[in-house]
């Protein structure tokens, strides 16, 4: 009892048909992505629309080959030192100031976003010294509008304008304070 040609033909289709069922399911297992809670999962590519990313925090999604590719944002805070002094003021003194700021990426989806376009693809490093930029550059703006009476009578009010002045910028690139330690703030007369 010989193979008959019908037989080989039927062998063959449902060896082809095993074969690519089989790299569909690889594929769909590859592609199926995890974020951990810890971490912006940005999908970008071809997304919804006229948008050019999906970020997500968790769970997990289904990136489609070739036409997505997906990367993740830490949402780890990034501690910054900020250390300014010989700052002038209007009332001939000079300040110095020495704080603790934790500025980290935000989860709402505004701040993703912004995060996504401003900050992927950067080391931690390099997201801190963005944060660092635009908190002294900030910080330096409130030494230099307050009087050092202000400053030094009233830190949660000296805190308070820090963080009003702080926020906007930081929301630009995507991140939020969570929180500020003014360690030492000190004037002296010229």
């Amino acid at each position: 009892m010989g193979c008959q040609m019908g037989d080989i033909e039927g062998l063959i289709l449902a060896g082809s048909v095993g074969i690519a069922s089989l790299v569909l399911a690889l594929t769909l297992v590859k592609n199926y992505r995890r974020c951990p809670p810890n971490q912006i999962m940005v999908i970008y590519g071809m997304v919804d629309g006229d948008r050019v990313s999906k970020c997500s925090v968790g769970g997990a999604r289904f990136v489609v080959p070739i036409i997505q590719d997906v990367a993740f944002i830490p949402l780890c805070p990034i501690v910054t030192e900020v250390h300014l002094s010989e700052v002038n003021q209007h009332d001939e003194e000079t300040v110095e100031v020495h704080a603790g700021f934790t500025p980290a990426v935000g989860k709402d989806k505004e701040r993703m976003e912004n995060a996504a376009e401003r900050l992927l693809g950067m080391t931690e490093q390099q997201m801190a010294q963005t944060a660092y930029g635009i908190i002294a550059g900030e910080v330096r703006y409130v030494l230099v509008s307050h009087s050092t009476e202000e400053m030094t009578h009233d830190r949660d009010g000296f805190v308070a304008a820090c963080l009003d002045r702080i926020s906007p910028p930081l929301a630009a690139v995507g991140l939020l304070v969570v929180s500020i330690d003014i360690r030492s703030l000190t004037a002296r007369g010229r």
